[in-house]
């Protein structure tokens, strides 16, 4: 059975496993306050552990021996640590402590290992369809703009319903409204269009070089591939290659130098509005996410 890794994992119980002290060798799996030595049971444990994503909990506090070790051996009389609390390595931060409970009645011979947790849950992300945008940047100019008012009137004088009339009840109301709604909003996707964002990229901008350059590395593999005995092919392929790799660096070294100095021209100039349009260009658009909360009435709020 596979756990989500969204979905908190806590495994605990006796393991009959002394994982020992050696954290510089499993330090992905335990802490540096660990008893004792290690065992055969307790390499099987370490090696889960580091397998599938665990963490020792009994080893990651410093903690007095008798608040650690759960269980003593009848003849050495020595105590070990037997007994574990293990979590996802992810959520070690909600963990606040692990301890032995020595006065704890158990009917056994084992303590009772004690784990306060703090269970930070994150709230899911409502996925919602990115919302189209008008493309409002040609209202500026004149002809723009009379389109824009010539097809609204069009698209009003069409539909038939959207005089004012008296309202009967709110479904009225309503279905006014989507109608206006509706050709106010035609008008304008026909005459103005959607927004198109484009993330702006030195690989786009020389396009037209880097496939030319694909091509001929390609060609080269290609040849290499149909002849692999060939040495030749094989020093050209690899000649090729390391020439398209330092074409393309220099490609996106000289991009981001121009672009810098074209953002920087707007800050000396003092153009803020192209300054943070060149910017928003370059790094694309920020996507935001909705995260619901549920709240509670409180009496100072009513």
């Amino acid at each position: 059975m596979q756990v989500p890794r969204w979905d908190k994992l806590i495994v605990l119980g006796d393991f009959n496993a002394r994982i020992g002290s050696d954290s510089k060798i499993w330090g992905n799996v335990m802490g540096k306050h660990g008893v004792g030595n290690i065992n055969s049971n307790g390499h099987r444990l370490l090696s889960l552990c580091s397998k599938i994503g665990l963490f020792v909990t009994n080893t990651l506090f410093q903690l007095k021996h008798k608040h650690k070790t759960t269980w003593m051996h009848p003849r050495s009389k020595h105590w070990h640590l037997l007994d574990h609390v293990l979590v996802k390595a992810v959520d070690l931060q909600d963990v606040q402590i692990t301890k032995v409970m020595r006065g704890a009645e158990c009917w056994t011979d084992h303590r009772l290992v004690r784990t306060l947790l703090r269970i930070r849950i994150r709230t899911p992300a409502r996925k919602q369809k990115p919302q189209r945008r008008l493309n409002v940047t040609g209202l500026g100019r004149g002809a723009d703009l009379s389109s824009l008012r010539a097809a609204i009137s069009s698209n009003l004088a069409q539909v038939s319903d959207c005089a004012p009339l008296p309202f009967q009840s709110s479904s009225d109301a309503t279905k006014q409204w989507d109608t206006l709604s509706k050709a106010v909003m035609d008008a304008a996707v026909d005459t103005l269009g959607y927004s198109t964002r484009k993330h702006q990229d030195w690989f786009d901008s020389n396009d037209a070089e880097i496939e030319t350059l694909l091509n001929e590395q390609n060609a080269a593999f290609a040849a290499k591939l149909r002849n692999p005995n060939s040495v030749e092919l094989q020093r050209r392929w690899a000649l090729q290659r390391s020439q398209l790799q330092k074409r393309l660096r220099e490609m996106e070294n000289t991009w981001w130098l121009s672009k810098a100095t074209e953002i920087q021209n707007y800050a000396d100039e003092n153009m803020a509005h192209q300054f943070y349009q060149a910017i928003n260009a370059v790094y694309g658009p920020k996507s935001h996410s909705t995260h619901p909360y549920k709240g509670w009435d409180h009496p100072n709020q009513r």
